[in-house]
């Protein structure tokens, strides 16, 4: 098991691991637009509403890079932990 399964499975978990983990963003996002007073979907609703474009603008560049941040250090630990993909 610890020598053909788990290393044989490994590349499609941490695949399956970073298409979460952007997935879990996008919902957050929409879930602060949708529910929340704070954080970052409730700002980008704030400036739509009111329309504070630059604001708009900076949280949108914001929520981009936390995505392509969480999704290049994913990317990093699967090249650390499945050398041979």
């Amino acid at each position: 098991f610890t020598r053909v399964v788990l290393p044989g499975s490994m590349p499609m978990e941490l695949s399956g691991l970073r298409l979460a983990a952007n997935v879990t963003l996008l919902v957050t996002i929409a879930a602060e637009i949708v529910m929340s007073e704070t954080g970052l979907g409730a700002m980008v609703w704030l400036a739509w509403e009111t329309l504070q474009i630059e604001i708009l603008y900076a949280t949108l560049v914001v929520v981009s890079i936390l995505g392509i941040s969480m999704s290049q250090g994913l990317i990093r630990l699967q090249r650390r932990l499945v050398p041979w993909q």
